[in-house]
């Protein structure tokens, strides 16, 4: 940062400090891990932080029966996050589950779990 001219003192924080510090929204820059796999939790993350609309969004996403709308609500919500820019995503990881074409019922899960969390619901479809 100095190669740019900014100064930074650097602290390391206890997590529930630093995570209501960042929540206050009191801060100029914080470096933070976020789990953003499911989007319901990230949101909410933000609560009061992004813009009034967000929020309202973010509550219509949480109530939506399906997953077409729950995805067009964030697809919204992800233009205000561009707009007001209140945190800067630095990596992502990438999680990858794969299963057969003809395997039906298969979910992916957001939390991270293994992707059999609902195998019950699995079945394979003849052609």
């Amino acid at each position: 940062m100095a190669a740019v001219g900014i100064a930074a003192e650097v602290r390391e924080r206890p997590l529930p400090d630093l995570l209501a510090e960042v929540q206050s929204g009191h801060f100029d820059l914080a470096v933070t891990s976020e789990e953003a796999a499911d989007p319901q939790r990230a949101s909410e993350r933000w609560a009061g932080l992004v813009d009034p609309w967000f929020d309202a969004l973010a509550g219509l996403a949480a109530q939506a029966p399906d997953r077409l709308e729950k995805r067009a609500i964030y697809g919204e919500m992800e233009q205000i996050w561009t707009s007001a820019l209140p945190a800067l995503p630095l990596f992502q990881e990438l999680r990858v589950d794969v299963a057969p074409e003809a395997l039906a019922g298969i979910q992916p899960t957001p939390s991270g779990s293994a992707v059999s969390w609902n195998v019950y619901e699995w079945s394979f479809s003849v052609r």
